[in-house]
């Protein structure tokens, strides 16, 4: 009991160290930022590249991976890497010839039912029926609509359309591949929901609004970009004492992708 104890609680020490550690690198991270911001000129050309400012990230709301609600084989599977498509296009369809059938048989059976409940009204109405063989046809014909409900549900599985117009970020399958249910498909995003994220000192809060503008500069495109704040952070690292924020870039350019970085100019110093 005793080696047991101990070892619990040399486990919370070195979980606490580094916690520690890594807020001290935050911080030492963010105090650096602000030195180079500090230390930027005013004078300096908009569009000139400099590693100078709060380090940002360009990220997107809505990346999503799609999936697959049935088991079965992959017919058509659009889109590459980078390739665009519009909301509500096919982007994946699977072969449902057999749930296709089923559906037929299911509508033929409902067909039928309805039939047969009209036969017997009529026969009831002659008084050569009963009300029991009627309260019978009713409730097949309302089994056979369950299962055309049912039958129509899964063959709405046969195709995925995308939620949203966006792009294909990586594929995950092949066309004729069999898949299970939950198979990751395409990993797809909005470009509509790119927004940045920074981590900035928490004493700029007081300062900071909704709409305030500043400037960032994108490695990857060797741009800077007009941004404007439209979030902050609901909590604020009590040990760096920084707090994240988002911006979202003005500028509607197609050549902005997840993932890319930069650094970012704020008017709080």
């Amino acid at each position: 009991m005793m080696t047991l104890f101990m070892g619990r609680v040399f486990g919370l020490v070195v979980l606490l160290t580094l916690l520690i550690l890594t807020s001290v690198v935050r911080a030492e991270a963010l105090a650096d930022s602000e030195k180079l911001l500090a230390n930027t000129s005013d004078s300096q050309a908009p569009g000139v590249m400099r590693k100078q400012g709060i380090r940002a990230q360009i990220t997107s709301l809505q990346r999503i991976t799609l999936s697959s609600e049935m088991p079965g084989r992959i017919t058509r599977l659009k889109g590459l890497p980078g390739d665009r498509f519009k909301k509500g296009s096919t982007l994946v369809s699977f072969d449902c010839t057999e749930q296709k059938a089923l559906l037929r048989k299911a509508q033929a059976m409902e067909k039928s039912g309805v039939t047969e409940l009209a036969v017997q009204k009529r026969l009831l109405e002659l008084d050569a029926g009963s009300t029991m063989e009627m309260s019978k046809a009713e409730a097949r014909l309302a089994e056979s609509r369950a299962e055309v409900s049912v039958m129509k549900a899964r063959v709405s599985r046969c195709q995925i359309k995308a939620p949203f117009a966006g792009r294909v970020a990586q594929r995950e399958a092949s066309e004729h591949e069999y898949v299970r249910v939950g198979t990751p498909l395409l990993e797809v995003f909005a470009k509509s929901s790119l927004e940045i994220r920074l981590i900035v000192p928490s004493r700029w809060l007081a300062k900071m609004k909704k709409g305030d503008p500043f400037q960032v500069a994108v490695e990857e495109t060797g741009r800077v970009y007009a941004a404007e704040v439209i979030r902050t952070g609901a909590v604020v690292d009590p040990i760096s004492q920084s707090v994240e924020i988002a911006g979202r870039i003005k500028d509607k350019s197609s050549e902005l992708l997840p993932g890319m970085s930069g650094w970012a100019r704020l008017p709080y110093e």
